[in-house]
């Protein structure tokens, strides 16, 4: 049996968004249509995203009787940085959910 004590968070490099990554933000801003995973089921999923101020963009999946999930982006100070931090959460299927993830990564790529 595996102790808790035994557990190692991973190390969390932030970028920094005043050098990479803050345009982020002002392309958040829409609609998303796709399919998304949970807990192996693939479902179709329309996630609305707006401004709800200069550092914050909101977004939320109605599913009706199925549940609402929200994410949300916004600006923090994190290990001395300056980055994005993303809020998931809310009850899908039943099952309530809560995580928060720091912006680790940051790529502009062109499709076509």
């Amino acid at each position: 049996m595996k102790k808790y004590a035994d557990f190692k968070a991973s190390k969390i490099n932030p970028v920094d968004i005043n050098k990479k990554g803050f345009e982020f933000l002002e392309k958040m801003q829409g609609h998303w249509v796709g399919k998304t995973d949970l807990m192996g089921n693939y479902f179709d999923c329309f996630l609305d995203y707006r401004v709800i101020s200069a550092s914050h963009v909101h977004g939320i999946f109605e599913g009706a009787s199925m549940g609402n999930l929200f994410t949300s982006f916004f600006v923090i100070d994190f290990k001395g940085k300056r980055t994005i931090m993303v809020r998931i959460g809310g009850l899908l299927n039943g099952i309530y959910r809560t995580g928060y993830f720091v912006l680790d990564t940051a790529r502009n790529t062109r499709k076509g």
